[in-house]
């Protein structure tokens, strides 16, 4: 393992300067490697994935000292907006979650007040001992096989948009293959009233808007609740959600077999199967629905 300054060095090209964000992720680091016992991280770079909880300038340093890369599946990044990162060696199964202490940065600013804000904590970040910087946790982290660095899997196509799907990412909504995009886990929007045809590859018009979903259960977890977000209010006031009801998600989803397929998938259960038999919509779209369950088109929405 290089040094701090060494580190330090290659962060500022790295990054484009160097801040404090960025001699506290080298810090965060060294120590979670430390931890596990890896020295030369770039030697022993298929043994480590990185799981980080921040898009800031922290994440830049933390990837350059472990040598993971998103590019190399080795750097995994999930939106907690936390100043963490989790470190697991693959070789023993033993992972290391590192966060930085709240009061890290009053400690900061108190060691060198003379010193303008950034200057000063990035010289406390550097002199200051890790047991007032960071929290230390060992933790069990359960990599799944398809989130492996160099996984190779069965590309599918998603039966709506026809776009490839790799690393098992596809969700199964019914009988059909979807990509989570178009199963309503989408982070861009289609234009108004047009949706993916992906037969020919172009838009067309006529498909039916996305709808938002909630799921509810109460906090003694003895009952959940699936519902369209408009319905929420209604549903609190007269009392059937249950006592203490407690928000879990929000998803958006073009039909309420889709919603509950998310759903499945995201808190790990098992694939969510419609009520009746889908049949093919009757105004001729080409999308299937189910009669006996919401009733809804994915395209022209609610059929009765």
């Amino acid at each position: 393992m290089k040094t701090l300054s060494e580190y330090l060095e290659l962060a500022a090209v790295a990054h484009g300067h160097l801040c404090a964000g960025q001699v506290l992720g080298v810090r965060l680091a060294m120590l979670g490697l430390r931890e596990l016992g890896i020295l030369d991280p770039v030697a022993e770079r298929k043994r480590i994935v990185t799981y980080v909880e921040i898009d800031r300038c922290v994440t830049d340093a933390v990837a350059l000292v472990s040598h993971c890369r998103l590019g190399k599946r080795a750097l995994k990044f999930r939106d907690w907006g936390k100043v963490a990162a989790t470190f697991v060696d693959l070789q023993t199964g033993r992972a290391v979650r590192i966060a930085a202490k709240e009061s890290s940065k009053q400690a900061a600013r108190e060691m060198f007040p003379e010193m303008t804000k950034d200057a000063g904590q990035q010289k406390a970040y550097a002199a200051l001992p890790d047991e007032i910087l960071f929290d230390k946790q060992w933790v069990r982290v359960e990599v799944q096989p398809e989130d492996l660095p160099g996984f190779k899997g069965p590309r599918m196509v998603c039966a709506e948009c026809g776009e490839g799907i790799n690393f098992k990412r596809e969700v199964v909504v019914g009988d059909r293959t979807l990509c989570r995009s178009c199963a309503g886990e989408r982070y861009y929007k289609n234009p108004e009233g047009e949706r993916i045809d992906a037969k020919n590859a172009k838009y067309k018009t006529g498909a039916a808007p996305m709808q938002a979903y909630e799921f509810w259960r109460e906090r003694d977890n003895t009952g959940t609740t699936l519902c369209r977000a408009e319905d929420v209010k209604d549903l609190l006031s007269r009392g059937l959600m249950g006592e203490e009801p407690v928000f879990c998600h929000h998803i958006e989803a073009a039909t309420m077999e889709e919603a509950a397929s998310i759903f499945h998938l995201r808190t790990g259960r098992e694939p969510y199967r419609p009520e009746g038999e889908p049949a093919p919509c009757p105004n001729g779209c080409g999308a299937m629905f189910y009669p006996k369950g919401s009733g809804q088109c994915p395209n022209c929405g609610q059929i009765r």
